[in-house]
C-alpha cells in the first residue's frame, strides 16, 4: 500500500469545489449528477459537469452546467465556469474534439441539443475568476484580432412529433460527433409515450426511436 503523499502512477482524484448560492443559503458541497472529460492536450484537461443546485434529486429544472480546466504542469484546476442560468434541466454533457476545436454538447430540458465552442471560450471568453465575458467584452479585449470567435451557445430542437404527443416526445439520450471538416452530427433516441394500462393513470414509455 502506498504511503500518504507518495507518487501514484494510477488513479488520481480531483475535488470539484463549487460554491452555489440558493434561496436557502450557500451550498459548499453541491451534488454532481453528470460528468465528462475531453482528452488532454497542450498540458490541459477540460471537463464538464452538472450540478443540482438545491441538492434535491427529485427536482430537475435546477440542474446547471459547468466547465472547468485542469493544468497538469501546475497540478491545479482553474476556476469553474457556470455555462447555464435557466429554469430547465441541462444534462448529459459531452466534450467532442475535431478539426482543432473542442465543443461541449448537452441535452437541454429533454428537448434540444445545445452546444458551445469550448476552444474559443477558453481562448477569449473568460474573466480571471472563471465567469463568462460578453461578446462585446471579447471584441474589446481582442481588438478584433479574431473576428470569427464564437462564445455563444446554440440550441437545436430535436423533438419528433408523434401521434400520442402533439408537442413532440422527449429526447432520451444522444451522441455527438464532429469530423475534420468541421461538420457536426448528432444521433439521438426519441421516446414516444402512451397511456399506461395500469390503474394509476401514469404513463409508460412504450416505443423508442433512433434518429
Amino acid at each position: 500500500e502506498a504511503s500518504k503523499g507518495a507518487f501514484n502512477p494510477g488513479e488520481h482524484y480531483l475535488d470539484i469545489e463549487v460554491t452555489v448560492e440558493t434561496p436557502a443559503g450557500v451550498n459548499n458541497d453541491p451534488v454532481v449528477t453528470d460528468f465528462c472529460a475531453a482528452p488532454g492536450y497542450n498540458g490541459l484537461a477540460v471537463f464538464s459537469y452538472v450540478i443540482d443546485m438545491d441538492n434535491d434529486l427529485n427536482t430537475e429544472e435546477d440542474r446547471e452546467l459547468y466547465l472547468q480546466v485542469y493544468n497538469f504542469k501546475e497540478h491545479k484546476p482553474y476556476h469553474p465556469t457556470r455555462l447555464t442560468h435557466n429554469d430547465c434541466a441541462d444534462t448529459q454533457p459531452q466534450l467532442v474534439r475535431g478539426n482543432g476545436v473542442t465543443r461541449l454538447f448537452w441535452l437541454a430540458d429533454d428537448q434540444s441539443i445545445a452546444y458551445v465552442n469550448v476552444t474559443d471560450i477558453l481562448r477569449y471568453g473568460l474573466h480571471a475568476d472563471g465567469s463568462l465575458k460578453t461578446a462585446e467584452e471579447v471584441r474589446t479585449d481582442t481588438l478584433e484580432t479574431d473576428p470569427d470567435f464564437d462564445i455563444s451557445y446554440h440550441k437545436v430542437d430535436l423533438r419528433q412529433k408523434s401521434v400520442s404527443d402533439e408537442t413532440g416526445s422527449a429526447v432520451t439520450d444522444f451522441t455527438a460527433l464532429t469530423d475534420n471538416d468541421g461538420n457536426m452530427y448528432v444521433i439521438w433516441g426519441n421516446g414516444d409515450y402512451a397511456a399506461s394500462a395500469g390503474t394509476d393513470g401514469g404513463e409508460t414509455n412504450v416505443t423508442r426511436e433512433i434518429y
